[in-house]
């Protein structure tokens, strides 16, 4: 008995001696805070207001990353009574319980998660649900500040199914189309994730050429036309390259900010995968069941003809002309795109991209001469011409006259006398039987006469 009582002693003098440490001066912490005080109410106060923090702050990064799983503050269920308290029992440890070790205590905070937002894990083919699902409680437990990390699915190519492809023979550069397939294949697109060829493209470590990544573009193009996928920003070349065909192009170029982006609006991660092997260029897009189907169509041609531009050259003959550019149509085109569901219960046609297309036009090379001048040489006003006379019985005869000089001739019944004099002309009459004359006038050199009594009666008589 003596030696209990005296062990008793020892017992409360060290008890009395050791230097005292209140609880509160501890760094505890609740929920990843440190707690302000060990008052049950001060505490419940202090961590319900850091909860609901944390909570808008998850809900919005968990939205921004993965929108199809709306998550809201309240998908996070605190139990924050039964937080505290399990805290408190460990923290506050009074003074008479010298049995008890003081020493930090980080309590972590009682959660759950909606059966809602667990339901939407479970049915994101993309989203390991269970892994997923303790990340959430690992984050909120703590109310921590970094970002939260869904768990991607194991999920391979072999388990989803390829929605669109395309594939070309091509010349072009096979290293740089090697490069281009090593950036891109097994590239995933997760859902709402937005996709920018050009700045894949710039990661390379040599300059990709002009002519390599706008071919790159039209082949992806022409398989997100084989999507739903919301196409962000493409632009035509103006021109239809050899590997493809009207309003079935793109361009990219860094020079002049042109890029082409599109969106993933399917519910799952999509992989892409790019090949290049033995000259073909292959582009695939896989994903796990997908519920639509899309197809487009190249419609509305408009062809414009190219016109004649002529260029005026000195080093052609007057008339002549060479062909040095031929031409051809252009033309304005609508690319449209119908999806459907895969049970068929609904269909919509849309307007993807009107192109236009300039005529290239024939363009020539025309003499700038002038044509050859038309020569006449007059001798002394004298000229040369062929007469005859006659109406009725008209009898020819050549008509020779010189300067000043005029010639008659005769026929039955009077007549004309026709021939070409210069100068000056005197009149030529004509006699006939019966008496009448003909009276042949100066015309432009030439006497005329028709037949007629011109100023003359019947009888020979000038009439005044």
């Amino acid at each position: 008995m003596k030696s209990f009582k005296y062990l008793l002693t020892i017992l409360l003098a060290l008890l009395l001696l050791s230097p005292f440490v209140a609880a509160d001066e501890f760094l505890h912490t609740l929920g990843g805070e440190v707690a302000p005080s060990l008052d049950k109410q001060e505490l419940s106060s202090f961590i319900t207001n850091e909860v609901a923090i944390w909570s808008d702050s998850a809900s919005v990064q968990l939205n921004a990353n993965h929108p199809n799983l709306e998550v809201t503050p309240n998908d996070f269920q605190f139990n924050i009574e039964s937080s505290v308290q399990q805290f408190l029992d460990k923290a506050d440890v009074p003074w008479y319980a010298f049995w008890k070790r003081k020493q930090e205590v980080h309590q972590p905070l009682v959660v759950t998660i909606s059966d809602r937002l667990t339901e939407a894990l479970d049915l994101d083919p993309s989203i390991d649900m269970v892994q997923s699902s303790n990340e959430l409680h690992l984050k909120a437990s703590v109310l921590s500040d970094e970002p939260i990390q869904l768990v991607a699915s194991n999920i391979s190519t072999s388990d989803m199914e390829r929605f669109s492809f395309v594939h070309v023979q091509t010349g072009l550069s096979a290293a740089e189309l090697l490069t281009v397939s090593e950036l891109l294949n097994d590239h995933t697109l997760q859902p709402q994730e937005e996709f920018s060829l050009l700045t894949i493209l710039n990661g390379a470590a040599a300059p990709i050429s002009e002519e390599t990544a706008n071919f790159v573009a039209s082949m992806f193009y022409i398989a997100v036309l084989q999507s739903e996928f919301e196409i962000l920003e493409r632009h035509s070349q103006g021109i239809v390259p050899n590997y493809t065909t009207l309003g079935l192009e793109a361009m990219i170029s860094e020079k002049l900010v042109r890029d082409f982006k599109f969106k993933n609006t399917f519910d799952s991660p999509v992989t892409i995968n790019v090949i290049h092997n033995a000259g073909v260029f292959l582009v695939e897009f896989y994903t796990l069941a997908p519920d639509s189907n899309a197809r487009y169509e190249v419609g509305s041609r408009e062809e414009i003809e190219p016109k004649r531009i002529e260029r005026l050259v000195a080093d052609l003959s007057y008339g002549a002309e060479r062909k040095i550019e031929t031409g051809r149509s252009g033309w304005r085109v609508t690319t449209y795109r119908t999806i459907s569901s895969s049970t068929g219960s609904f269909e919509t046609q849309e307007v993807v991209a009107r192109d236009y297309y300039p005529p290239v036009h024939n363009v020539y090379e025309v003499s700038s001469q002038l044509p050859p001048e038309v020569v006449v040489t007059p001798t002394d006003g004298q000229t040369t011409g062929d007469g005859s006379i006659g109406t009725d019985g008209t009898t020819p005869g050549t008509d020779t006259p010189t300067d000043g000089t005029a010639r008659s001739g005769s026929g039955d019944g009077g007549g004309t006398s026709q021939g070409g004099t210069t100068g000056d002309n005197t009149s030529n009459n004509g006699v006939g039987s019966g008496g009448s004359s003909s009276d042949g006038s100066n015309s432009n050199g030439g006497l005329s006469g028709d037949g007629s009594n011109n100023g003359y009666d019947k009888g020979g008589n000038k009439i005044n």
